[in-house]
C-alpha cells in the first residue's frame, strides 16, 4: 500500500499513510463534487537525498493521518488540480512540489493520536472499514453503537472489545474525535461554534466546547 493524498473542492486535503484504513473522502459531501486522489509508493520517491528528509518526515507524519488547511490547502489543491493534464514526467515534478509544500506546511492537524499494527489491521480490515464507512456517513446524526456491532456481526459488548482492542480507542472516543476532526473543517469556513456544533452531530455546546478545547 502507498501513501494517499486526496483533496476535492469542498476544502479537505488529506494524507493518509499506507495501512491507514479509510473510506472515500468524500462520502459525507452533498450534491455534484470532484474527488483528486494521488496514490504514491514510497519506493517511487527519492528519499535517500539528504534534501528529501523534510519530506521523509512527513510520510512518517502520514502514518497518523494528516489533514491540512488554509493557503496549504489552497495552494496544493490547485497543484494537483494542474497535474491532471500534465505529461508523466511533469507529474513526478508537480508531485515533488506537493509533497515539499506540505513537508514545510505548519497548517495541518494530525488525525490519530496513534500507529495501528498492520498486523491487526489486515485480519480486521474489512470490520473497521464498515464502521469507518458508517460513522462518515451518519456524524451528523445520533451514532448508535448498537448499529455499528449489528453492521459487523456482533453483540455491543463483544463489539465494543474488539474495537478498542484493535484501534486502541474506544468508540464513543472514535465517534466523537471524528465530529471534532470535522468540526476544525467547519469552522476554517467562518460558520459560528453553535452552527457547528450542530452540523457535526453534537447537541451541546458546552460539551462541544470542552472536547474542542481538548484538541
Amino acid at each position: 500500500m502507498g501513501n494517499h493524498l486526496s483533496t476535492y473542492h469542498q476544502g479537505d486535503l488529506v494524507l493518509i499513510g499506507s495501512n491507514l484504513p479509510h473510506s472515500g473522502f468524500g462520502l459525507n459531501s452533498s450534491g455534484l463534487h470532484e474527488e483528486i486522489v494521488l496514490q504514491v509508493r514510497p519506493e517511487c520517491i527519492p528519499l535517500h537525498f539528504t534534501e528529501m528528509q523534510l519530506i521523509a518526515t512527513l510520510l512518517e507524519r502520514a502514518k497518523f493521518g494528516v489533514s491540512f488547511s488554509g493557503v496549504t490547502r489552497e495552494q496544493v489543491g490547485a497543484l494537483m488540480t494542474g497535474m491532471i493534464s500534465q505529461p508523466p514526467f511533469r507529474k513526478m515534478i508537480m508531485l515533488l512540489e506537493v509533497l515539499e509544500k506540505l513537508a514545510v506546511s505548519e497548517e495541518y492537524m494530525i488525525l490519530n493520536s496513534s500507529i495501528v499494527s498492520p498486523t491487526v489491521l489486515s485480519r480486521h480490515k474489512a470490520r473497521l472499514q464498515k464502521v469507518f464507512s458508517y460513522v462518515e456517513k451518519e456524524y451528523a446524526n445520533d451514532v448508535q453503537v448498537q448499529n455499528a456491532a449489528r453492521l459487523v456481526g456482533l453483540s455491543v459488548p463483544s463489539f465494543c472489545n474488539f474495537f478498542k482492542k484493535t484501534t486502541q480507542i474506544t468508540f464513543s472516543d472514535f465517534v466523537n474525535q471524528y465530529r471534532i476532526q470535522k468540526s476544525c473543517m467547519l469552522l476554517h469556513q467562518d460558520k459560528s461554534i453553535s452552527e457547528v456544533c450542530f452540523e457535526c452531530g453534537f447537541n451541546n455546546v458546552t460539551y462541544f466546547n470542552r472536547l474542542l478545547n481538548r484538541s
